[in-house]
């Protein structure tokens, strides 16, 4: 199904048409952005991202970080949308876990990643500073998956 879709309103361009019509969603993972500590700049520019390949974004939820939510969220998604960005939750704190939820959610394994591992510890090299506790958390990936360095 195609439709034609023409918004001169927005501030960036769009294709004048969308190729196919799928539900998007974005899930934002962080007590940081439910309580208003910092605002969901990330939903905002995968949004934009979206429109201008023609593609629009039918949800965006926000959610603190906690397992049980996050498997709701992705359970409920998951039903309703043909694709789910989800963003947050990776960083080397002990309150980021989304990449285990996930990897036991699609029960795919986490591996090891070593190059993103030498090129983290290069970034940090490069900081003067060295890789703290748990930091190595950032260098596990979903086995089907690809972190570009």
């Amino acid at each position: 199904m195609t439709r034609m879709v023409m918004r001169k309103h927005l501030p960036f361009e769009r294709p004048p048409f969308t190729l196919t019509i799928m539900k998007i969603a974005i899930l934002s993972v962080g007590t940081e952005l439910t309580t208003g500590q910092i605002l969901n700049r990330n939903a905002q520019w995968l949004s934009q991202q979206l429109y201008k390949l023609g593609l629009e974004t039918t949800h965006h939820v926000v959610i603190p970080d906690d397992k049980n939510l996050i498997i709701n969220q992705l359970t409920h998604l998951s039903a309703s949308c043909e694709i789910i960005f989800l963003t947050g939750g990776l960083g080397p704190t002990s309150d980021d876990f989304t990449r285990e939820v996930v990897s036991d959610f699609i029960k795919k394994p986490l591996v090891w990643d070593e190059n993103s591992w030498l090129h983290l510890q290069k970034q940090l090299q490069l900081r003067g500073l060295q890789p703290r506790e748990l930091q190595d958390r950032k260098s596990t990936r979903l086995n089907s998956s690809h972190i570009p360095l």
